[in-house]
């Protein structure tokens, strides 16, 4: 019997550490697919059928006026930037004074140009809420120009997210948005937790789901069509917001932090490129220079574990780059308001 036992024991015990470094080569490797979330306790359900939900004005870097970062100037003063996004922008994993924004204006005054710039990522939002919330916000804020991280996970239409993902807690949480979108509804919360915290769970589930071939060519063509639709729809609205409002925008397209010979996703940065282009809407591609410093680096460039979110060195050379393309030639702003 302990003889028994002690199989086992060892068994589960090598199952275990096999599973360990199965876990942490995924994750070190970044092979598992990213995943959608909205932070804990940060965001407040929406009244707005678009949003869903936004920051919460006052709460933790978020100031009053619902963005991350120090209050906006009042009287403005001098030139004013809009950064917006979703979490890549707004600056999940770091620090108030390493986020894109941030050191986009800091990158700026090194470069000669003393620009307030303005946070208004939020975590989870696509093209849609994006471009909502620009509707929403830019006719107040006198802005010269508007930069749109466009992040590869932007594709994801509202009608996919559950609306279980949101639930509204009662007393002392009343109107926090405190759920999370990993997988469809109807799922089980055990699955949704595990795929939130393994990685090798959640490889493991997405190649057991994939559909055969043939129905999934079929499908994902289908998909690909009508997100793009979508996707430069919202970038019409966010090019007709701009002409109302006499102000520049400029697409940034943000790349996967991923050190490969070839890169995978080079035609989706065409196709974002295209469609922004056919709306009137000027694109920086940040692929070539982030990529080339990333090959050219020992260091990571995104946070562990995470192949699109960058870290403090990842974050301040898209700053810099930005900054770059920004102050030219041709020099893109040059007025006060």
């Amino acid at each position: 019997m302990k003889t028994r036992l002690q199989k086992a024991t060892l068994a589960l015990t090598a199952t275990f550490v096999a599973l360990a470094i199965s876990e942490l080569a995924i994750r070190g490797l970044g092979l598992a697919p990213e995943i959608f979330g909205v932070p804990f306790g940060e965001y407040v359900t929406s009244s707005d059928p678009e949003l869903l939900w936004e920051p919460r004005a006052g709460h933790g870097s978020v100031n009053q006026s619902g963005f991350r970062g120090a209050p906006v100037e009042v009287p403005k003063t001098r030139p004013r930037i809009i950064l917006a996004g979703d979490s890549i922008a707004y600056g999940l994993g770091l620090e108030d004074n390493e986020t894109i924004p941030v050191r986009l204006a800091q990158n700026l005054q090194s470069m000669g140009l003393d620009a307030e710039v303005i946070n208004l990522g939020v975590d989870g939002y696509n093209t849609q809420q994006e471009a909502r919330r620009l509707e929403l916000t830019l006719p107040g804020l006198q802005a010269d120009y508007v930069v749109l991280l466009f992040c590869l996970n932007d594709f994801v239409p509202l009608d996919s997210i559950p609306e279980a993902v949101f639930r509204t807690a009662t007393g002392k949480g009343a109107g926090k948005a405190i759920g999370m979108a990993y997988s469809p509804p109807g799922e089980s919360p055990l699955h949704r937790f595990l795929l939130a915290r393994f990685h090798l769970y959640r490889m493991l589930s997405s190649v057991l789901n994939r559909k055969p071939p043939k129905v999934a060519g079929r499908q994902a063509r289908i998909e690909s069509r009508n997100i793009d639709s979508a996707v430069r729809e919202n970038f019409g609205r966010i090019a007709a917001l701009a002409r109302v409002e006499g102000v520049e925008v400029v697409v940034a397209i943000m790349p996967k932090l991923i050190r490969t010979k070839e890169y995978p996703p080079r035609a989706v940065h065409e196709r974002v490129s295209r469609m922004a282009q056919e709306t009137g809407l000027a694109v920086l591609d940040l692929a070539e220079p982030v990529l080339s410093e990333l090959h050219a680096r020992d260091e990571r460039l995104s946070l562990r574990g995470d192949s699109i979110h960058p870290n403090a060195l990842g974050a301040d050379l898209v700053a810099r780059t930005i900054a770059a393309w920004l102050v030219g030639p041709p020099m893109r702003i040059q007025s006060k308001r």
